[in-house]
């Protein structure tokens, strides 16, 4: 990995800014009051675009079960991710995202990183928030991803999800929202599966969100200015090779996919300054990690994967 890792990830990144920011600006209208549970007065406007870059480094674990193969791995991540977020009117909400993470891995063993070494994974997105009747409101969500390692092809790892659901708010600090999941997968049948999640402000420091895990802040003053988080929360990333063959992975042609899933716990804090700029830090600790190769919509191997730490920083700015 060059000195200029940091560099390639934003670079990467600037089509996808580029796009989104001319979409927000076909958006954006006259910027609504922001909601008072966030601490800021009534009468300034939330900005709309929020850009953050974040650094990671997974520390090395043995990987079980492949033999000399892969014998274990470690791993450093940058990712660059643009938002923008618009109010259309009264609970009308449209958020749309670009992302980019760039991966570089460092295995150990004799199939080592022939299989895949660095991953470059971009993503678009777009959400809908607006209200129905009463209590209650809807959701819509859209994901679009295309990972793919070394020279695969960035085509071949194509993933899409899909949510529609509705919500309903017993009061203006709790709601809750049920609907339907559905997800193209790499090397895998499509996923539908029905969701539930809870987006509860506990007290005017301590909130609460669940969806794929349970996500959990504190605001550690009154001002709102550093504020502490913890989660709980399935992960799992899967990235196009096509560099299977003359390894032991190869089973009829040298394509395949990589899934690497995990259930990680993490602890941050972060930092605001001047309602502009953020810092956050933060160390996870995942369990029940697993690699598996997949080739022709069938699982070809499965390999498990000792518990591994990850640290992280993490800077944000809002325009």
């Amino acid at each position: 990995m060059g000195p200029f890792f940091a560099l390639n990830t934003t670079l990467k990144l600037l089509r996808f800014i580029t796009v989104v920011c001319t979409l927000g600006a076909s958006l954006q209208a006259q910027p609504g009051p922001s909601d008072n549970r966030s601490g800021r007065p009534s009468n300034v406007s939330v900005k709309p675009y929020a850009l953050t870059q974040s650094f990671s480094q997974t520390l090395s674990s043995d990987i079980k079960g492949a033999g000399n193969a892969l014998t274990g791995y470690d791993v450093m991540r940058a990712e660059t991710k643009l938002n923008y977020v618009e109010r259309l009117g009264p609970g009308r909400l449209v958020f749309l995202g670009a992302s980019y993470e760039f991966s570089d891995y460092n295995i150990d063993g004799s199939a080592g990183n022939a299989i895949f070494d660095t991953v470059d994974n971009y993503g678009v997105s777009a959400r809908t928030i607006f209200p129905i009747e009463g209590d209650w409101s809807a959701l819509g969500m859209a994901n679009i991803q295309m990972a793919a390692a070394n020279d695969a092809r960035l085509s071949d790892g194509l993933t899409m999800t899909g949510i529609a659901a509705t919500t309903y708010s017993f009061s203006p600090a709790l709601k809750v929202s049920f609907g339907l999941l559905v997800s193209k997968r790499l090397e895998n049948n499509p996923l539908a599966l029905p969701i539930a999640a809870i987006d509860w402000d506990i007290t005017d420091r301590l909130k609460l969100r669940t969806l794929n895990g349970a996500f959990l802040t504190y605001d550690l003053d009154a001002g709102k200015l550093t504020q502490m988080d913890l989660s709980v929360q399935y992960q799992s990333r899967s990235f196009a090779v096509e560099n299977l063959q003359g390894t032991v992975f190869m089973r009829g042609n040298d394509e395949g996919a990589i899934k690497e899933s995990s259930i990680v716990s993490t602890v941050g804090i972060r930092r605001l300054f001047r309602d502009i700029f953020s810092v956050r830090a933060f160390a996870e600790f995942a369990t029940r990690r697993q690699i598996e190769v997949r080739q022709d919509d069938n699982k070809i191997f499965e390999f498990d994967t000792d518990s591994a730490f990850t640290f992280g920083v993490e800077g944000g700015v809002r325009f």
